[in-house]
Protein backbone atom coordinates (compact mmCIF):
# COMPACT_ATOMS: atom_id res chain seq x y z
CA UNK A 1 0.00 0.00 0.00
CA UNK A 2 1.57 3.58 -0.94
CA UNK A 3 0.16 6.67 1.63
CA UNK A 4 2.59 9.11 0.21
CA UNK A 5 1.45 12.71 1.98
CA UNK A 6 -0.68 10.89 4.19
CA UNK A 7 0.48 11.90 7.64
CA UNK A 8 0.10 15.58 6.22
CA UNK A 9 -3.25 15.03 5.00
CA UNK A 10 -4.33 13.23 8.30
CA UNK A 11 -2.47 16.62 10.52
CA UNK A 12 -5.33 18.69 8.01
CA UNK A 13 -7.85 16.57 8.87
CA UNK A 14 -7.13 16.34 12.57
CA UNK A 15 -6.63 20.36 12.69
CA UNK A 16 -10.46 21.03 11.26
CA UNK A 17 -11.71 18.36 14.26
CA UNK A 18 -9.85 20.08 16.80
CA UNK A 19 -11.25 23.96 15.55
CA UNK A 20 -14.49 22.58 15.37
CA UNK A 21 -15.68 22.89 19.00
CA UNK A 22 -14.36 26.70 19.01
CA UNK A 23 -17.35 28.16 16.56
CA UNK A 24 -20.14 29.47 18.08
CA UNK A 25 -23.95 30.41 17.45
CA UNK A 26 -27.02 32.01 18.08
CA UNK A 27 -30.00 30.37 19.23
CA UNK A 28 -32.80 28.65 16.55
CA UNK A 29 -35.76 31.56 16.52
CA UNK A 30 -38.70 30.92 18.47
CA UNK A 31 -41.16 30.29 15.37
CA UNK A 32 -39.57 27.52 14.16
CA UNK A 33 -39.25 26.36 17.71
CA UNK A 34 -43.17 26.75 18.03
CA UNK A 35 -43.27 24.66 14.83
CA UNK A 36 -42.02 21.92 15.83
CA UNK A 37 -44.66 20.74 18.12
CA UNK A 38 -45.67 17.60 16.17
CA UNK A 39 -41.92 16.62 15.78
CA UNK A 40 -42.61 16.90 11.74
CA UNK A 41 -41.47 20.09 10.50
CA UNK A 42 -37.48 20.56 9.53
CA UNK A 43 -36.06 23.84 8.21
CA UNK A 44 -35.29 23.57 4.56
CA UNK A 45 -31.29 24.38 5.27
CA UNK A 46 -31.46 21.87 8.42
CA UNK A 47 -29.14 19.68 6.58
CA UNK A 48 -25.73 20.90 4.73
CA UNK A 49 -26.39 21.05 0.93
CA UNK A 50 -26.84 18.02 -1.21
CA UNK A 51 -22.99 17.71 -2.14
CA UNK A 52 -21.74 17.03 1.48
CA UNK A 53 -21.41 13.24 1.66
CA UNK A 54 -22.15 11.46 5.45
CA UNK A 55 -23.09 14.57 6.90
CA UNK A 56 -26.87 14.16 6.98
CA UNK A 57 -28.58 12.57 9.70
CA UNK A 58 -32.32 10.15 10.08
CA UNK A 59 -34.89 11.76 10.98
CA UNK A 60 -35.50 11.72 14.36
CA UNK A 61 -37.40 8.38 15.36
CA UNK A 62 -37.62 7.23 11.56
CA UNK A 63 -36.33 5.96 8.68
CA UNK A 64 -35.01 7.93 6.01
CA UNK A 65 -34.47 6.50 2.55
CA UNK A 66 -32.21 9.09 0.29
CA UNK A 67 -31.54 9.04 -3.53
CA UNK A 68 -28.46 11.60 -5.03
CA UNK A 69 -27.18 11.85 -8.06
CA UNK A 70 -24.32 13.52 -8.63
CA UNK A 71 -21.89 14.23 -11.68
CA UNK A 72 -18.43 15.74 -12.82
CA UNK A 73 -17.83 16.90 -16.56
CA UNK A 74 -14.49 17.00 -18.25
CA UNK A 75 -13.21 19.20 -20.98
CA UNK A 76 -10.03 19.50 -22.47
CA UNK A 77 -6.78 17.81 -22.16
CA UNK A 78 -4.46 19.83 -18.86
CA UNK A 79 -0.91 19.41 -17.39
CA UNK A 80 -1.06 20.57 -14.11
CA UNK A 81 -2.72 23.52 -13.77
CA UNK A 82 -2.28 24.64 -17.32
CA UNK A 83 -4.68 23.83 -20.43
CA UNK A 84 -2.79 22.01 -23.14
CA UNK A 85 -3.88 20.62 -27.02
CA UNK A 86 -4.12 17.35 -27.63
CA UNK A 87 -0.69 17.27 -29.92
CA UNK A 88 0.98 18.08 -26.27
CA UNK A 89 -0.66 15.38 -25.11
CA UNK A 90 0.37 13.17 -28.02
CA UNK A 91 3.65 14.64 -27.74
CA UNK A 92 4.19 12.76 -24.71
CA UNK A 93 4.18 9.22 -26.77
CA UNK A 94 0.41 8.65 -26.10
CA UNK A 95 -1.30 7.30 -29.19
CA UNK A 96 -4.71 8.86 -28.28
CA UNK A 97 -5.59 11.49 -26.24
CA UNK A 98 -8.53 12.71 -24.16
CA UNK A 99 -10.81 15.38 -24.93
CA UNK A 100 -14.02 15.44 -22.78
CA UNK A 101 -15.25 12.59 -19.86
CA UNK A 102 -18.60 12.39 -17.84
CA UNK A 103 -18.00 10.87 -14.61
CA UNK A 104 -21.85 10.65 -12.77
CA UNK A 105 -23.09 8.39 -9.57
CA UNK A 106 -26.40 7.67 -8.33
CA UNK A 107 -26.32 6.78 -4.38
CA UNK A 108 -28.95 5.26 -2.75
CA UNK A 109 -28.91 5.23 0.96
CA UNK A 110 -30.86 4.27 4.08
CA UNK A 111 -30.84 5.84 7.66
CA UNK A 112 -32.33 4.51 10.69
CA UNK A 113 -31.79 5.78 14.20
CA UNK A 114 -30.42 3.66 16.70
CA UNK A 115 -31.05 6.02 19.74
CA UNK A 116 -31.00 9.52 20.23
CA UNK A 117 -28.20 11.11 18.26
CA UNK A 118 -26.99 7.47 16.78
CA UNK A 119 -27.65 7.28 12.99
CA UNK A 120 -26.42 3.84 11.07
CA UNK A 121 -26.66 4.07 7.20
CA UNK A 122 -26.01 1.75 4.01
CA UNK A 123 -25.05 3.48 0.91
CA UNK A 124 -25.51 1.32 -2.35
CA UNK A 125 -23.82 3.63 -5.42
CA UNK A 126 -24.22 3.22 -9.18
CA UNK A 127 -21.70 4.29 -11.37
CA UNK A 128 -21.75 5.64 -14.87
CA UNK A 129 -18.90 6.47 -16.73
CA UNK A 130 -17.54 7.50 -20.59
CA UNK A 131 -14.72 9.51 -21.96
CA UNK A 132 -13.56 10.05 -25.74
CA UNK A 133 -10.54 9.59 -27.19
CA UNK A 134 -9.12 11.38 -30.51
CA UNK A 135 -5.92 10.03 -32.03
CA UNK A 136 -5.35 8.84 -35.75
CA UNK A 137 -8.23 6.66 -36.15
CA UNK A 138 -10.84 9.45 -35.19
CA UNK A 139 -12.73 9.59 -31.75
CA UNK A 140 -13.52 6.68 -29.88
CA UNK A 141 -15.53 6.94 -26.71
CA UNK A 142 -15.24 4.59 -23.57
CA UNK A 143 -18.17 3.54 -21.48
CA UNK A 144 -19.33 1.36 -18.30
CA UNK A 145 -21.53 1.05 -15.70
CA UNK A 146 -21.81 -0.65 -12.96
CA UNK A 147 -21.98 -1.45 -8.95
CA UNK A 148 -19.58 0.93 -6.79
CA UNK A 149 -18.18 0.48 -3.91
CA UNK A 150 -20.68 -0.10 -0.73
CA UNK A 151 -20.68 1.60 2.31
CA UNK A 152 -21.84 1.07 6.00
CA UNK A 153 -20.92 3.85 8.58
CA UNK A 154 -22.63 5.55 11.86
CA UNK A 155 -22.89 9.11 12.45
CA UNK A 156 -22.96 10.77 15.71
CA UNK A 157 -24.76 13.88 16.55
CA UNK A 158 -25.04 15.81 19.30
CA UNK A 159 -25.47 20.14 20.67
CA UNK A 160 -22.65 22.09 21.63
CA UNK A 161 -23.82 25.85 22.38
CA UNK A 162 -27.19 26.39 21.79
CA UNK A 163 -28.03 26.63 18.24
CA UNK A 164 -25.11 24.73 17.12
CA UNK A 165 -24.28 21.19 16.88
CA UNK A 166 -21.74 18.52 15.58
CA UNK A 167 -21.28 14.84 13.96
CA UNK A 168 -18.61 12.35 13.76
CA UNK A 169 -18.93 9.50 11.83
CA UNK A 170 -16.98 6.50 11.01
CA UNK A 171 -17.74 4.66 6.99
CA UNK A 172 -16.53 1.54 5.68
CA UNK A 173 -16.19 1.18 2.14
CA UNK A 174 -16.56 -2.46 0.74
CA UNK A 175 -14.54 -3.41 -2.51
CA UNK A 176 -17.46 -4.34 -4.17
CA UNK A 177 -17.02 -2.27 -7.20
CA UNK A 178 -15.49 -3.79 -10.30
CA UNK A 179 -11.69 -3.19 -11.27
CA UNK A 180 -11.72 -5.25 -14.40
CA UNK A 181 -14.40 -3.81 -16.34
CA UNK A 182 -14.03 -4.02 -20.24
CA UNK A 183 -14.92 -2.24 -23.27
CA UNK A 184 -14.39 -0.57 -26.87
CA UNK A 185 -10.53 0.90 -26.32
CA UNK A 186 -9.45 3.40 -28.96
CA UNK A 187 -8.53 1.62 -31.89
CA UNK A 188 -11.08 -0.79 -31.84
CA UNK A 189 -11.69 -4.43 -29.95
CA UNK A 190 -12.24 -4.84 -26.82
CA UNK A 191 -9.81 -4.05 -23.55
CA UNK A 192 -9.67 -3.29 -19.73
CA UNK A 193 -10.62 0.55 -19.61
CA UNK A 194 -8.83 2.92 -17.94
CA UNK A 195 -8.47 3.21 -14.34
CA UNK A 196 -10.96 6.11 -14.15
CA UNK A 197 -13.65 4.35 -15.55
CA UNK A 198 -13.19 1.43 -13.64
CA UNK A 199 -16.85 1.76 -10.75
CA UNK A 200 -14.43 0.64 -8.15
CA UNK A 201 -11.65 1.47 -5.91
CA UNK A 202 -9.73 -1.81 -5.53
CA UNK A 203 -9.48 -1.15 -2.04
CA UNK A 204 -11.09 -1.49 1.47
CA UNK A 205 -12.17 1.99 2.72
CA UNK A 206 -12.04 3.29 6.77
CA UNK A 207 -13.60 7.18 6.22
CA UNK A 208 -13.31 9.19 9.10
CA UNK A 209 -15.60 12.74 8.93
CA UNK A 210 -16.40 15.68 11.31
CA UNK A 211 -18.94 17.94 10.77
CA UNK A 212 -20.47 21.34 12.66
CA UNK A 213 -23.64 23.25 11.35
CA UNK A 214 -24.91 26.51 13.31
CA UNK A 215 -28.08 28.55 12.64
CA UNK A 216 -29.97 32.02 13.57
CA UNK A 217 -33.17 32.99 12.12
CA UNK A 218 -32.54 33.01 8.62
CA UNK A 219 -28.87 31.71 8.04
CA UNK A 220 -27.56 28.83 8.83
CA UNK A 221 -23.68 27.68 8.11
CA UNK A 222 -21.09 24.90 8.96
CA UNK A 223 -17.32 23.71 7.71
CA UNK A 224 -16.11 19.50 7.99
CA UNK A 225 -15.37 17.01 5.65
CA UNK A 226 -13.87 13.62 5.24
CA UNK A 227 -10.64 11.84 4.61
CA UNK A 228 -10.65 8.21 2.78
CA UNK A 229 -7.86 5.68 3.80
CA UNK A 230 -7.69 3.13 1.06
CA UNK A 231 -6.15 -0.41 2.10
CA UNK A 232 -5.66 -2.61 -0.99
CA UNK A 233 -7.27 -5.87 -1.34
CA UNK A 234 -5.32 -8.61 -1.52
CA UNK A 235 -4.70 -9.83 -4.68
CA UNK A 236 -5.24 -6.56 -6.70
CA UNK A 237 -2.66 -5.44 -9.00
CA UNK A 238 -3.71 -1.89 -8.61
CA UNK A 239 -6.18 0.75 -6.22
CA UNK A 240 -6.97 4.19 -6.10
CA UNK A 241 -5.62 6.19 -3.67
CA UNK A 242 -6.25 8.10 -0.60
CA UNK A 243 -9.02 11.31 -0.65
CA UNK A 244 -8.84 14.89 1.31
CA UNK A 245 -12.19 16.64 1.10
CA UNK A 246 -13.11 19.79 3.21
CA UNK A 247 -15.27 21.95 2.73
CA UNK A 248 -17.48 25.54 4.30
CA UNK A 249 -20.97 26.50 3.42
CA UNK A 250 -23.57 29.33 4.29
CA UNK A 251 -27.10 28.82 4.01
CA UNK A 252 -30.10 31.78 3.09
CA UNK A 253 -33.40 30.74 4.73
CA UNK A 254 -36.04 32.24 2.16
CA UNK A 255 -39.20 31.45 3.84
CA UNK A 256 -40.72 28.38 5.79
CA UNK A 257 -39.90 25.26 3.08
CA UNK A 258 -36.88 27.21 0.51
CA UNK A 259 -33.23 28.30 1.14
CA UNK A 260 -30.64 28.79 -0.89
CA UNK A 261 -26.74 27.86 -0.15
CA UNK A 262 -23.29 29.09 -1.21
CA UNK A 263 -20.28 26.25 -0.65
CA UNK A 264 -16.46 25.76 -1.04
CA UNK A 265 -14.89 22.71 -1.20
CA UNK A 266 -11.66 21.96 -1.44
CA UNK A 267 -10.39 17.99 -2.75
CA UNK A 268 -6.93 15.96 -2.98
CA UNK A 269 -6.47 13.18 -4.60
CA UNK A 270 -3.33 10.75 -4.61
CA UNK A 271 -3.68 9.42 -7.55
CA UNK A 272 -3.45 5.77 -8.72
CA UNK A 273 -1.25 2.97 -6.88
CA UNK A 274 0.23 -0.28 -8.14
CA UNK A 275 -0.73 -0.62 -12.06
CA UNK A 276 -2.68 -3.30 -14.02
CA UNK A 277 -0.63 -5.09 -16.85
CA UNK A 278 -3.61 -5.42 -19.02
CA UNK A 279 -3.83 -1.91 -19.28
CA UNK A 280 -1.87 -0.70 -22.21
CA UNK A 281 0.08 3.03 -20.71
CA UNK A 282 0.64 4.43 -23.85
CA UNK A 283 -2.60 4.37 -25.49
CA UNK A 284 -3.94 7.47 -23.94
CA UNK A 285 -2.66 9.70 -20.99
CA UNK A 286 -6.09 8.02 -19.38
CA UNK A 287 -4.63 4.67 -20.03
CA UNK A 288 -1.43 5.71 -17.73
CA UNK A 289 -1.84 5.36 -13.66
CA UNK A 290 0.80 8.14 -13.47
CA UNK A 291 -1.74 10.87 -14.59
CA UNK A 292 -4.54 10.59 -12.18
CA UNK A 293 -5.39 12.31 -8.55
CA UNK A 294 -4.70 16.09 -7.95
CA UNK A 295 -5.99 19.09 -6.13
CA UNK A 296 -9.51 20.71 -7.29
CA UNK A 297 -11.15 23.59 -5.30
CA UNK A 298 -14.53 24.66 -6.31
CA UNK A 299 -17.37 27.10 -5.66
CA UNK A 300 -21.28 25.50 -5.38
CA UNK A 301 -24.61 27.58 -5.65
CA UNK A 302 -27.22 25.41 -4.14
CA UNK A 303 -30.97 25.16 -3.59
CA UNK A 304 -33.09 23.36 -0.89
CA UNK A 305 -37.04 22.34 -0.59
CA UNK A 306 -39.03 20.82 2.23
CA UNK A 307 -42.09 18.75 0.87
CA UNK A 308 -45.17 17.39 2.42
CA UNK A 309 -45.67 14.12 3.59
CA UNK A 310 -41.94 13.65 5.52
CA UNK A 311 -40.34 14.77 1.49
CA UNK A 312 -36.92 17.14 0.98
CA UNK A 313 -35.67 18.32 -2.10
CA UNK A 314 -32.22 19.33 -3.17
CA UNK A 315 -29.56 20.73 -6.53
CA UNK A 316 -26.50 22.16 -6.50
CA UNK A 317 -24.32 23.09 -9.10
CA UNK A 318 -20.22 23.62 -8.66
CA UNK A 319 -17.30 25.62 -10.86
CA UNK A 320 -13.84 25.09 -10.35
CA UNK A 321 -11.92 27.99 -9.18
CA UNK A 322 -8.42 26.04 -8.81
CA UNK A 323 -7.58 22.67 -10.91
CA UNK A 324 -4.26 20.89 -10.84
CA UNK A 325 -3.84 18.09 -12.22
CA UNK A 326 -0.86 15.17 -11.67
CA UNK A 327 0.38 14.48 -14.70
CA UNK A 328 -2.07 14.95 -17.90
CA UNK A 329 -5.32 14.93 -17.87
CA UNK A 330 -8.70 16.45 -18.24
CA UNK A 331 -10.25 19.67 -16.68
CA UNK A 332 -12.74 19.85 -14.59
CA UNK A 333 -15.67 22.26 -15.93
CA UNK A 334 -18.81 21.80 -14.19
CA UNK A 335 -20.14 19.70 -11.07
CA UNK A 336 -23.83 19.18 -10.60
CA UNK A 337 -25.98 16.79 -8.09
CA UNK A 338 -29.58 16.40 -7.41
CA UNK A 339 -31.51 14.68 -4.74
CA UNK A 340 -34.10 13.57 -3.20
CA UNK A 341 -35.26 12.31 0.67
CA UNK A 342 -38.33 10.90 2.32
CA UNK A 343 -38.48 9.80 6.08
CA UNK A 344 -41.57 7.48 7.39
Amino acid sequence: MRLPQTKTQLAFFTLALLLGPMATANACPQDLLDSLEDGAYMRPDEEPPIGVLGAAMAAAGKMTIAWTWAGTNESGPRIGNKEATTDEVTDQGYTFAATSARIEEHRFTFHLELDEGLDVELTLPYCDARADVLGPLGKTRMRTNGLGDVEIGALWNSALLEGYSHSYGLGLGLPTGSTNSTGINPGGGDGRLPYSLQPGSGAWSLIPRAHWLGQTEDWSWGYGGQYVLRIREGGTSWNKGNELELGAWAAHRINRDMSISLRLEGHHSRGISGSESTIDPLISNLHDPDNAGGTLFRLFGGFNFVGTSGNRFAAEVGVPLYDDVDGVQLGSTITYGLGWRYSF
